[in-house]
């Protein structure tokens, strides 16, 4: 892959984390506030340029969120509020870092889709780092992109390293089940 890096499997119990965020309400049911949450406090658009691009792309695709009867939504759920922080831990150490700037794990539902944004993470002492890991089981019509580059049918837990934080992404589920992802930056 030209825009990340394979890292192997992070292996955990994620059919019963799932099971457990599937009975909760997520933190953050996007884009209707349009921003996710860092340490319990609203996240701040730290790249308003980004933020406008994103908006111009969505509505010059056609792209509408499902306040707006379109199909564009995505459930964000975080540590301390919807699973325990010990999955943290455990993943930077895997991951070989000793800082964090915000983890969540993100869900789109079939028929519903995450469209190409680029996100306002403020990134502070760790440097530009950011990764993600497929936490759900693989199934046809589960999409994750990072610019030009499709990652579909991953093996659950697998993880990568993306060479920069701030490429434009996008999640599409076409599939029957609810497509997960732990994101980490």
């Amino acid at each position: 892959m030209q825009h990340s890096q394979s890292l192997g499997v992070f292996e955990q119990d994620w059919n019963s984390l799932i099971q457990l965020l599937e009975s909760q309400t997520a933190g953050t049911i996007a884009p209707h506030t349009g921003l996710g949450y860092v340490d319990g406090e609203l996240e701040t658009v730290t790249k308003p340029e980004d933020l406008a691009a994103t908006k111009r792309v969505w509505g010059e695709a056609g792209y509408r969120t499902v306040s707006e009867g379109g199909s564009a939504e995505w459930h964000m759920f975080y540590p301390d509020v919807n699973f325990d922080p010990a999955l943290v831990k455990d993943y930077m150490d895997f991951l070989g870092v000793k800082e964090i700037n915000a983890c969540w794990i993100s869900m789109v539902k079939p028929g519903y889709c995450c469209p190409w944004h680029i996100d306002q993470h403020e990134i502070r002492s760790m440097g530009k780092h950011r990764f993600h890991t497929h936490i759900g089981n693989s199934e046809m019509g589960h999409v994750f992109m990072i610019e030009d580059e499709y990652y579909l049918n991953q093996t659950q837990g697998t993880t990568y390293l993306w060479n920069d934080p701030f490429l434009w992404h996008a999640g599409f589920n076409g599939g029957r089940t609810n497509k997960w992802l732990l994101n980490f930056v």
